[in-house]
């Protein structure tokens, strides 16, 4: 939080306008999980791996604010829904975690092992199109967020399909 107030002294120190990246830097909020949840669950009876359509519920809203359209609050907005597809993620893996026999939870351990670098090296690839440009920060994090949000998505069917 620190970090953050210190962002927001330099910038306003410049001119410019930090209130939306501040205020999109803090945590998420209970709400911010109950809109994400609300979504997976409408989307449950539609069928399986709709995880498009709960993509941009928490960063849409927030780059619309004064100063989410700067790189700095893009990257923030995007950053507050990342926290929350992270934040599901773990909880939907440390589910089937408890739920699996050891051969089925050895093999999640090892793919999801394998998943994060995937993810990492894959997100590297849409900033690396332009090298020095501002752009690829938030299009890194966008990244993280879209294959996190995936992921996430994808543990959440197979605990479903486990709980039948």
């Amino acid at each position: 939080m620190i970090r953050v107030f210190t962002l927001y002294v330099a910038l306003a120190g410049m001119g410019l306008q930090a209130v939306s990246a501040v205020s999109a830097a803090e945590p998420p909020a209970a709400a911010d999980f109950a809109v994400i949840e609300a979504c997976l669950e409408k989307n449950q009876a539609a069928g399986p791996h709709r995880d498009g359509l709960c993509l941009e519920l928490i960063a849409g809203p927030c780059q619309a604010l004064p100063g989410g359209e700067t790189t700095l609050g893009m990257v923030m907005c995007v950053q507050r829904e990342l926290a929350v597809w992270d934040s599901l993620l773990n909880r939907y893996y440390a589910d089937m975690i408890r739920k699996l026999d050891d051969t089925a939870r050895t093999a999640l351990r090892e793919a999801q092992r394998a998943w994060v670098p995937f993810r990492d090296k894959l997100c590297a690839f849409p900033p690396a199109l332009y090298e020095g440009g501002s752009i690829g920060g938030p299009l890194r994090v966008q990244c993280l967020m879209e294959e996190t949000a995936r992921r996430a998505s994808g543990l959440k069917v197979w605990l479903e399909e486990m709980d039948r």
